[in-house]
């Protein structure tokens, strides 16, 4: 192949990766991604848990801090909502700040959590760690 083929084809291959990426991100379809199951107090909850940086101490399906608790299946443990709800409200020394949570932003945390909690298990109990660096789980917490 000449150098000058080797050029044409080059550029045809930037000029089809350019236009495809546009066509991707300028995309108008309507995508839900969930949003659609939420309710607002629910949707309010994830912002404030967003806004007050919850992660930086707390994951979610493993994902965040490592300060405090996984909070993924926090809602159906033995401790419950009525535990987080005190967590919330009153904190506890020395990690948990008080974070003068109202009324409110305290309910729509909880649901938030209810919302996370009913959605999957975190972590799972037995997996395996591909060559490829996928992994394989074998069963979840709820399974035993």
């Amino acid at each position: 192949m000449t150098l000058q083929a080797k050029q044409w084809l080059y550029a045809v291959l930037c000029i089809g990766f350019l236009a495809m990426s546009l066509s991707v991100y300028m995309s108008t379809e309507n995508v839900d991604r969930g949003f659609s199951l939420m309710s607002e107090d629910v949707r309010a909850g994830k912002q404030l848990f967003q806004d007050y940086n919850c992660t930086s101490c707390h994951q979610i399906f493993g994902l965040g801090g490592y300060m405090g608790p996984d909070l993924t299946n926090c809602m159906s443990s033995e401790r419950g909502p009525k535990y987080a709800e005190v967590m919330l409200r009153y904190g506890a020394i020395p990690r948990m700040p008080n974070l003068g949570l109202t009324d409110q932003e305290i309910k729509e945390l909880l649901a938030f959590l209810m919302y996370i909690d009913k959605s999957g298990t975190s972590p799972p109990v037995d997996f395996e760690i591909n060559s490829i660096g996928t992994i394989d789980i074998k069963h979840y917490q709820d399974d035993e």
